[in-house]
């Protein structure tokens, strides 16, 4: 039986099920038994995943709520930290990012990749950080944060585009009086890592408790940790890319010797050093909610957020990658030995591009300009939004009418890059002072004799500092009523069908403006950076209804059916549908089973649509070109297409075309103006039990499957070469295969590395598909001790399936306990495969509470994973699987007075270090630095203390 199957039998299975049931549990019941029972709670709730609020209602679809002691317990300095501690998340970009962060917080549900994942504030959408449409939730402000609420599968028919894998709804207390200054501070036991966490909030009721504003202020400051310890200083990273320089002929690989002679490279460069296991920060936060009661029948309320952040990942020092260069054989520099090596074995020698410097060859430089000092980014953004509305009440029904306008400003630095041409203009020379072009105050650079160095005046000649701003606006307005349709009721049931309608209309726009030389591709370390605006607008149309069916029933105090629908119009890809469907079921008081099928959607981002075609870095282990030996080249078919797709003739003959260095090749990615919006099926079925002979105790159970079909994503670049050099996918092993005709090799070494016209095309498209199940499952329980009380929770997720179609028509790649450059699944947010999913993660907290103080440990658990099946086999033992791992924490609390409480706690107790898997084994946003530092614990023990105080 395939998936799609079996996901319909569930859900039809379910639904029939509580049908019949419903209908034999209401046969001998009279009206009488039939009425509601009481709940003693008359609290009308409003529940993330429905816009209905009614008394008692209980949601159809699994949630998971963080509530607001659990989130202090933490001690965060932002949400991201929380969210990706729990079982059903894997990282998305934080601050353990760094060859390839943001400079932001995003978070990602089930591993689906984050623009998979809709995050709101109050219900709401915020502005996105970029034009990839993603939400940087570090301006999510703590101090107000009462609750977050995790919403399993596809809730698009309530809240529109993005919630593929679900919803993440943080809860602010607008409720908020009196005054409250919270500090935290937390340092790692190598005493780096340095953070520190303020915020001041303040609130007040006015006008007899009809009105209430609060404003909170937020600072954070967050140290550097390099990766100088931990798994990066076990294996040094080893980059062709060097000092000294290496250069590509057709004959082989040569470095440059401290005598100025030609030999076999010796000295790779270790690039950990530079590199960064916590990126460094500081952040302000700015959050102003007020609301008040105009009269019986509207209130009015406002939201003001701000964020502004300024973040420095750290990069390796920049190199010349690869591209190819004129090398002047007059050069001062150069041996005469040396000199005739590069004219025999470059290109003929023929008149250097400035007559001036004689004669050249063309050859690939690999230099590494260590002295420069390391790349680093500086990102500034600046982040408002600006929300405000009306709601209230008539005629019975609740009414709710809101508009938002925001905007994220990004200010990118990036410093300490080189510029090509700045080093081809100082590579010629007529003598080692004196430039044959000495505009520019021009030095001679001298990259052919290590024993001598380099000038410090030529490398400030070359270095090239860049610029990119750009901004990211969205606005919408929003409209909502809700309320009960009295005549409208099922027989068995007395109460009525709940409804709620409403219409929306967003817009979105970005404009991603670098600077020329950005633009112009002479800047090899941070590559080449074109401009992309685009902008769409959606018009929806939304309803919901439940309609409790059965209560008060032998075998079913309730029966209950839930339906939504949504119809969106979009500028760019016209009109799509989603909706939902389900019902719970609960048969005897503390059991409640519940079911629900989801229809959500994703429309295509501005990055994802308008992004142009643009040279960047990606992920490949393995190319088939370079698998000849000397003393075995390739021949046949696989030879003919390697010379089709550019490779010279004695690259491939002498087999001197080397593997991808680090695990990198050069690629083409962009956007897809023809993109349509991709589709997701979501299943799930569960269980809640509370029951009475244990009071305290709370246990769920939720299976849940999601299929995206039309997924919106790039396609992995080892899919691309194993559709070219597969017999299976291209039987005739023809060079004029579509896919073997996106691969563009360097015309000088056979490589897809060096100048940015080599590489692989990997544009954005509609793929197979993409695919999560899995088993949710929690247990709760609180009960008193004969001194104090203790609270128990476990939650966990076994995940079944984690897996991608890359290509309609293609093989499925399965990433449950899997890493490498094939799994996780592929994101057009990195441009690259991500992480492990785990099979088994849980989280086991204990809490013992006496009194004003609090002790705890929480056990954090991750099963093992094995590098992909189809890289096994060149993999390093040691970094080919990972173990299962156990991390421990403590947390103790004192409440001082009422309104003073100190915390205190050690995250990794025992200093478990992170598993060793040698950087280019996956891929570089994720596999850094000799492991998975976004998954496991990098900086080793940390300890942690903050204060509260309230007046």
């Amino acid at each position: 039986m395939n998936r799609p199957q079996l996901k319909q039998l569930l859900l039809s299975s379910t639904l029939l099920g509580l049908a019949g049931l419903s209908i034999v549990a209401v046969a001998p019941a009279s009206a009488q038994e039939a009425a509601p029972q009481a709940s003693g709670d008359d609290d009308v709730v409003v529940v993330t995943g429905t816009r209905i609020s009614r008394e008692g209602y209980v949601s159809s679809s699994p949630i998971q709520t963080i509530n607001t002691e659990e989130l202090a317990v933490k001690q965060p300095t932002d949400v991201e930290d929380v969210l990706r501690a729990m079982p059903q998340f894997l990282p998305g970009n934080g601050d353990q990012v760094n060859n390839g962060s943001a400079g932001v917080s995003s978070v990602d549900l089930r591993g689906l990749t984050t623009p998979r994942t809709l995050p709101l504030i109050d219900g709401k959408r915020m502005v996105p950080y970029d034009p990839n449409g993603v939400f940087d939730v570090t301006a999510v402000p703590l101090a107000l944060l009462e609750r977050v609420d995790v919403v399993t599968g596809g809730a698009s028919a309530v809240y529109g585009s993005d919630a593929i894998a679900g919803v993440v709804n943080f809860i602010l207390n607008d409720d908020f009086q009196g005054a409250q200054f919270d500090a935290a501070y937390s340092i790692t036991d190598h005493g780096d890592g340095e953070t520190e966490n303020y915020a001041a909030t303040v609130g007040a009721g006015f006008d007899d408790g009809r009105g209430n504003v609060v404003l909170s202020l937020g600072y954070l400051n967050k140290e550097p940790i390099y990766q100088v310890r931990g798994p990066a200083s076990l294996t040094p990273g080893a980059s062709s890319y060097a000092t000294p320089a290496s250069f590509d002929f057709a004959s082989g690989r040569r470095q440059i010797a401290d005598t100025g002679a030609l030999v076999v490279p010796y000295a790779p460069f270790n690039f950990n050093p530079q590199n960064l296991y916590q990126t460094p920060q500081t952040r302000w936060t700015v959050t102003a909610l007020a609301k008040y009661e105009i009269n019986d029948y509207v209130e009015a309320y406002g939201r003001y957020l701000s964020s502004s952040s300024t973040s420095s990942p750290a990069l390796a020092s920049s190199a010349v990658f690869g591209d190819t260069l004129e090398v002047q054989l007059s050069n001062p520099f150069i041996t005469p030995a040396s000199q005739a090596y590069f004219a025999a074995n470059g290109t003929a020698p023929a008149a250097c591009s400035d007559p001036a410097a004689g004669q050249c060859t063309r050859v690939g430089v690999r230099w590494r300009a260590a002295d420069v000092g390391p790349r680093q980014y500086v990102f500034d953004y600046d982040t408002f939004q600006v929300m405000g509305g009306l709601r209230g009440e008539i005629w019975g029904w609740d009414w709710d009418v809101a508009g938002a306008h925001g905007e994220t400003s990004l200010n990118r630095q990036q410093n300490n890059d080189i510029s090509t041409d700045a080093i081809q203009q100082a590579l010629f020379a007529t003598s080692t002072t004196a430039c044959v072009d000495p505009a520019g105050g021009c030095v001679p650079l001298n990259l052919f004799n290590a024993g001598t160095g380099i000038d410090p005046a030529a490398l400030d000649f070359i270095r090239l500092n860049l610029q990119l701003q750009s901004i990211t606006k969205q606005d919408y307005v929003t409209a909502s009523i809700s309320g009960d349709v009295d005549a409208l009721k099922s027989p068995w049931a007395s109460g009525t069908l709940a409804a709620s309608f409403g219409v929306e209309y967003r817009q979105e726009s970005s404009d991603y403006r670098p600077d020329f030389a950005s633009q112009a591709g002479i800047s090899p370390g941070f590559g080449q950076t074109l401009p992309t605006f685009g902008e769409y607008d959606v018009s929806e149309a939304f309803g919901e209804a439940i309609l409790p069916l059965v209560e008060g029933a032998p075998f079913a105090r309730s029966i209950n059916l839930e339906v939504g629908y949504r119809h969106s119009d979009y500028s760019t890809s016209g009109g799509t549908d989603s909706y939902k469907y389900g019902a719970d079921w609960e048969p005897v008081d503390g059991l409640r089973f519940r079911s629900m099928f989801q229809r959500a959607v994703r429309a295509a981002n501005v990055s994802e649509l308008y992004t142009p075609r643009t040279p960047g870095t990606g992920d490949l282990l393995v190319d088939p070109c370079a698998n000849g030996t000397p003393g075995n080249p390739l021949t046949g078919a696989i030879r003919d297409i390697c010379i089709a797709q550019g490779a010279p003739t004695p690259t491939i003959d002498n087999a001197t075309i080397t593997q991808p260095t680090a695990g990198q090749i050069n690629n083409f990615s962009g956007g897809n103006t023809t993109l349509t919006p991709e589709e997701a099926d979501t299943v799930t079925v569960g269980f809640v039990w509370q029951p009475d002979f244990a009071p305290g105790l709370a246990l769920t159970v939720d299976y849940y499957d999601i299929t995206v079909d039309n997924a919106i994503s790039l396609r992995p670049a080892f899919d691309v070469v194993d559709a070219c050099f597969s017999t299976a996918r291209n039987p005739s092993l023809d060079p004029a295969n579509t896919d073997c005709q996106l691969m563009i090799r360097n015309n000088l070494n056979g490589t897809l590395e060096g100048d940015d016209e080599f590489g692989l095309v990997q544009l954005n498209g509609n793929i197979g598909e993409v695919h999560g199940e899995g088993i949710d499952y929690s247990v709760r329980y609180n009960f008193e001790l004969p001194m104090g009380d203790l609270d128990l929770s476990f939650d966990g997720t076994h995940v079944l399936d984690s897996s991608y179609i890359p290509i309609i028509g293609g093989s499925r790649v399965e990433c449950v306990a899997r890493y490498g450059k094939q799994c996780g699944l592929p994101s057009t947010v990195t441009a690259t495969t991500g992480g492990p999913t785990p099979e088994n993660r849980f989280v086991q907290v204990t809490t013992w509470n006496v009194g004003p103080f609090s002790l705890g440990y929480a056990w954090r658990y991750l099963s093992g994973s094995d590098v992909d099946a189809a890289q096994a086999g060149i993999t390093d033992p040691e970094s080919a699987s990972i173990p299962d791992y156990n991390y421990i924490d403590l947390m103790g609390s004192w409440a001082v007075t009422d309104n003073v409480k100190l915390r205190a706690g050690i995250t990794n107790v025992t200093d478990e270090e992170a598993p060793f898997v040698q950087t280019e084994t996956g891929s570089t946003p994720f596999n850094s630095g000799n492991t998975y530092p976004s998954l496991y614990d990098v900086v080793g023990r940390v300890f942690t203390v903050s204060a509260q105080v309230k007046f």
